[in-house]
């Protein structure tokens, strides 16, 4: 087993450790049991000095290491063309080809078959701690006295009728199979233990099919939530102007999940979701344990940071929003062949891009001929169109329109 393995064995075992003595202190009071969790307090802070000594410096090495050539052009054309210099989170939706970043000044519009709308990614500072305390970005005051890291706003206007709420799914998936270690794979269920804690226990999480051993279908890496998971929502009755995503008051209108979960899951479990109406969502409540701009997962008890491309390999991620369509089968898969979406983006963070050829294939362009064949031009024909230069702003490459 590698030093590193080891400590994200012990990390594991101490956190699972204090969880059974945090869920005993409101039985037992007596001395020993103190004393026992103090030592396991002891036990979680020493892993975390160990886990940083013997991890961290070579995640900080792997998180600043020389990209190639092509990354870096990719990253320059992309600035040339208005994206931010700082590090940020970088979308594309899907299918579209709209391109975009966090905590731009106005929303970016979507469409799919099954509804349309607009969607808006806001993002702490998380690169810069002085900046972040300061408040002096764009959207930084709002996080103020807030604990979020990210929060995601997005609203929808259905086509056809809608599903049911509670056949609704949200949350993230993958392209491919993660192969992981034993120790990985450990702290991955904590992980995913500790969400559902957060979010309900309805929580469905699957790490996908090996396609070395299973055969025929293959389900994708799925973490998926049920609607109510969400942390605040806004109905807007056909006819009325639905408020926008950036507004400064939007924070205080509709119904919020904070000291009323019981409330508000039945608020979301009653809605009747119709042809006409706009509905607004948000969602935060895993935020803290999740910075999208560093591309780091923090683990619950310790606030290690380990590098998202653990659980996820490579990026993109998909954040998605579907209901299946299973008709008269039995299986209890989320195959992509069952999925109808409502959301679909990929996201990663300029910090950690996908390859430009990934990107060209994420914005469905053709092959690399069209626009002449060769490096240059790849990266020339990722993002074709007109786009407006210096404006720090989720922007759109309107392409093929």
């Amino acid at each position: 087993m590698s030093g590193k393995q080891w400590c994200e064995d012990v990390a594991f075992r101490a956190s699972q450790f204090l969880t059974v003595f945090s869920e005993t202190t409101s039985f037992l009071q007596d001395r020993a049991l103190l004393r026992g969790i103090a030592q396991a307090l002891v036990v979680v802070l020493l892993v975390r000095l160990l886990w940083s000594c013997m991890c961290g410096e070579k995640e900080k090495a792997n998180h600043k290491a020389p990209r190639s050539p092509e990354a870096e052009e990719l990253g320059a054309y992309m600035r040339e063309h208005g994206f931010p210099s700082e590090p940020h989170e970088e979308a594309v939706f899907l299918p579209g080809r709209e391109l975009g970043w966090n905590n731009a000044p106005d929303p970016l519009p979507f469409e799919n078959d099954g509804c349309s709308g607009h969607f808006i990614s806001l993002h702490r500072a998380t690169y810069d701690k002085a900046l972040d305390r300061s408040g002096d970005y764009p959207y930084g005051h709002y996080f103020l006295k807030k604990s979020r890291v990210w929060e995601a706003r997005m609203q929808l206007r259905f086509k056809d009728p809608p599903p049911k709420i509670a056949d609704l799914f949200f949350g993230i998936e993958l392209d491919d199979y993660v192969h992981m270690s034993a120790g990985t794979k450990r702290t991955m269920s904590f992980f995913v233990r500790t969400l559902k804690g957060v979010v309900g226990k309805q929580v469905y999480h699957s790490p996908g099919d090996n396609p070395d051993l299973v055969s025929g279908l293959i389900e994708q890496p799925t973490f998926v939530m049920p609607v109510w998971a969400f942390d605040q929502f806004i109905v807007t009755p056909e006819g009325e102007e639905p408020p926008r995503l950036n507004d400064p008051d939007i924070e205080f209108m509709g119904s919020k999940r904070v000291k009323r979960v019981n409330e508000f899951r039945k608020e979301l479990e009653a809605l009747d979701l119709q042809v006409g109406p706009v509905y607004t969502f948000f969602f935060w409540g895993i935020s803290k344990w999740l910075d999208k701009i560093n591309w780091q997962v923090l683990i619950p008890l310790t606030s290690v940071p380990i590098s998202f491309n653990k659980f996820c390999g490579n990026p993109p991620v998909r954040v998605v929003m579907y209901t299946l369509n299973k008709g008269r089968s039995t299986e209890k898969r989320h195959l992509k062949s069952f999925k109808k979406y409502y959301l679909n983006f990929a996201f990663w963070s300029s910090l950690n891009r996908p390859s430009a050829e990934k990107v060209k294939e994420l914005m469905r362009e053709e092959s690399s001929k069209q626009h002449g064949g060769g490096g240059q031009d790849l990266i020339r024909g990722l993002l074709p169109g007109k786009m407006q230069k210096g404006k720090k702003q989720w922007q759109m490459c309107c392409v093929g329109r």
